[in-house]
């Protein structure tokens, strides 16, 4: 994908990876465990905060929950239905 850049977040317990799409400014989070989130409208300088955060976890909740539209990633139900 053109303009994505993703990263492994070894660093956190439950966040598996971050994607960000600079086209569409859109922040993918991959939680553990399968989930994917979809935050759009999402600023650069806030991937790489992410990326650098000691927490993950905590900065998705301080700075990207509730600050973003989101949508879950459809495709990636676990459960059909």
């Amino acid at each position: 994908c053109i303009g994505m850049r993703a990263r492994q977040l070894t660093t956190s317990s439950a966040i598996e990876r971050v994607g960000y799409d600079e086209v569409d400014r859109t922040l993918s989070i991959w939680f553990r465990g399968g989930r994917r989130y979809i935050y759009s409208g999402v600023q650069p300088e806030i991937y790489e905060r992410l990326c650098s955060a000691p927490s993950p976890g905590r900065f998705v909740n301080t700075a990207i929950r509730g600050r973003y539209p989101c949508r879950a990633d459809p495709a990636r139900r676990r459960y059909p239905g």
